[in-house]
């Protein structure tokens, strides 16, 4: 891993995409460490080497993961892969080429991911206060707004990445553990700025809760579900078939058995806003899209 190269530069919309899924962000973590085998990886998660295997094959397909090295072991070709660098970035240029919504939507799930993960620690941590040393002592938030140039905000950025490097592979010293440090920089925004956000992202008009539950239709950007879409849906006697591309959500409202009842189908890619209930009922629609014959 030593000649694994500290940062790729995303060059298709392709891969910024296969990036957004969560999963595929936890594959390439895991293989930060060390060449895996899609089973090794799938052990390492958690999860069956069948559902790993296509998330590997895509990001090796739109060249985020390489395959390194072949090994048989009793008669079987084992296929180890790594990722094409340590860090990713997102060209500026690359945005460009997105509809306005979807580039919102992919950021938004990536910071889902990073805070899901640091309130778990935390839950973990409160729960655990006795723990020596307590586990609350490995969370870190520091926020600092500060007045630099363009050029200072790139230098701080590289300054940043030189600090962390020496430590991206274990050293096999006593108390070692891994940590996740997610560094973010941005212009200060506005409060026009975030107002604009907000209600961009309020509430889905009906013309795109009709065009996500077409047949044959997709929605690319936000879109909100409450009880009373799905009630007119069955009161059409129409049960939803949803195809959405970006923001969904589903207002904590909406019950397990509306979801259930309205919903036909439903697909979707990006950031999902709904309660575990109601993601389990959507967890089945997918399932039952994907394996027509269960």
């Amino acid at each position: 891993m030593n000649d694994l190269p500290e940062r790729y530069s995303l060059n298709s919309i392709e891969q910024l995409r296969a990036l957004a899924d969560a999963l595929r962000q936890q594959i390439i973590q895991a293989l930060m460490h060390k060449p895996m085998t899609v089973t090794q990886v799938g052990e390492n998660l958690g999860l069956a080497p069948a559902k790993i295997h296509y998330h590997v094959r895509e990001l090796e397909r739109v060249g985020l993961v390489r395959l390194v090295e072949t090994r048989e072991k009793g008669g079987i070709l084992e296929k180890y892969y790594q990722p094409v660098a340590r860090d990713f970035e997102v060209p500026g240029a690359l945005l460009h080429g997105l509809p306005p919504d979807e580039p919102i939507s992919i950021a938004r799930e990536l910071l889902e991911r990073v805070t899901r993960e640091f309130l778990a620690v935390l839950s973990r941590g409160l729960r655990e206060q006795e723990a020596d040393p307590p586990l609350t002592r490995h969370l870190s938030m520091v926020e600092s707004r500060v007045w630099i140039t363009e050029n200072e905000f790139q230098e701080i950025q590289e300054k940043l990445r030189e600090a962390l490097a020496p430590f991206h592979e274990p050293r096999g010293i006593a108390g070692e553990e891994e940590h996740s440090f997610s560094l973010m920089g941005y212009q200060s925004p506005s409060p026009g700025d975030v107002r604009a956000l907000d209600e961009g992202v309020r509430e889905a008009t009906e013309s795109d809760i009709e065009s996500a539950s077409r047949p044959h239709g997709r929605v690319t950007g936000a879109v909100v579900y409450t009880p009373r879409d799905l009630q007119k849906a069955l009161d059409r006697g129409e049960p939803l078939d949803i195809n959405a591309l970006g923001f969904c959500k589903f207002t904590d409202d909406v019950t397990a058995g509306q979801a259930d009842r309205a919903i036909q189908r439903f697909r979707h890619r990006g950031v999902l806003h709904a309660s575990e209930e109601v993601r389990a009922v959507l967890r089945r629609k997918e399932s039952a899209e994907q394996d027509p014959s269960g």
